[in-house]
């Protein structure tokens, strides 16, 4: 099965709901006949709408999530609307995202990312290469080791990827297909006073060939530090102390066995404890598929478990 995956950042507590529009016939997704119909959303009463949303759920807080299945659906173009609804009200558009679907499957392959969201705003995004952390620097697409927590402000415009406003709330980044292959995570913000703000959920990314490619991702499991038992792979040093503020770092043992470290499904981090902050999903596989490394750089690490 195929999956589009939609993420928002508001405030804890709101209702978020979306709409689903086929863009070449303008119909509108029924969840509860699961089809296209020509109905204007415009001419159906608030208090009828609740067969044409899709409600988003928060988790953790301040994210809200939604996963569309995209398996039935025609080849072409679908554009994805979030909104807030408190009552029978329904406030303008959070995020507007158009996505291609071909075969079941969602196509993402090409270096633009779009958003839709409130007019003249000014956003930007780092890009962060999963593999060593480096920073991508954007006048010469170099990636540097700088720490953004502590980089001067008169500095960071050179790690700011701008998004350009081409319509009046349409934002579109457009990142270089000179950038090498490898795993990234953009991170949109926005500029408000000389203040950054979070203005969207970090998106991972792979790059090969100059393009961002994706695949189908089927029955997904969570892997975290209890995965194979009770804190089984929870980082603790071999006198029993837990680390924190560790990477922890998940790869294909495939691609281990092959010496190759640049193509990471995914990060997440370790808590005082040494359990896992967030866990990282993954394909249900058979056991030995994954390898997960521990590091804490300069203190303890590289540490390797199967999974």
């Amino acid at each position: 099965m195929g999956f589009i995956n939609i993420a928002v950042n508001q405030p804890s507590g709101r209702n978020l709901i979306s709409y689903v529009t086929q863009e070449s016939t303008g119909f509108i997704y029924n969840r509860a006949t699961s089809l296209f119909e020509g109905t204007v959303l415009a001419d159906v009463q608030l208090a009828d709408r609740a067969p044409y949303r899709f409600s988003l759920l928060e988790a953790p807080a301040s994210t809200y999530k939604l996963d569309l299945d995209v398996t039935n659906w025609e080849d072409g173009a679908y554009k994805i609307t979030v909104r807030e609804v408190s009552g029978l009200n329904e406030y303008q558009d959070l995020l507007v995202e158009t996505h291609t679907v071909e075969l079941g499957d969602p196509v993402l392959d090409t270096l633009d990312f779009n958003i839709k969201t409130a007019e003249a705003r000014t956003l930007f995004a780092y890009i962060t290469n999963l593999y060593d952390s480096t920073h991508l620097k954007i006048a010469d697409y170099t990636f540097k080791a700088i720490d953004l927590v502590t980089l001067p402000a008169a500095s960071r415009h050179e790690y700011r990827l701008p998004y350009t406003e081409v319509e009046p709330g349409n934002y579109t980044a457009k990142i270089s297909s000179s950038i090498p292959d490898g795993t990234y995570q953009l991170a949109t913000l926005e500029l408000v006073d000389d203040i950054e703000v979070e203005a969207g959920k970090p998106y991972n990314f792979t790059v090969r060939g100059g393009k961002r490619v994706t695949a189908a991702r089927e029955n997904l499991v969570a892997i975290n530090h209890n995965t194979g038992g009770v804190d089984t792979l929870r980082y603790m040093t071999a006198s029993g102390i837990p680390v924190g503020d560790a990477l922890i770092t998940m790869y294909l043992t495939s691609d281990i066995a092959q010496g190759l470290y640049t193509s990471p499904i995914a990060t997440s981090s370790t808590d005082a404890d040494g359990r896992w902050k967030l866990p990282i999903s993954v394909e249900n596989a058979q056991a030995g598929t994954y390898t997960v490394i521990f590091e804490k750089s300069g203190y303890y690490g590289p540490d390797s478990a199967e999974v």
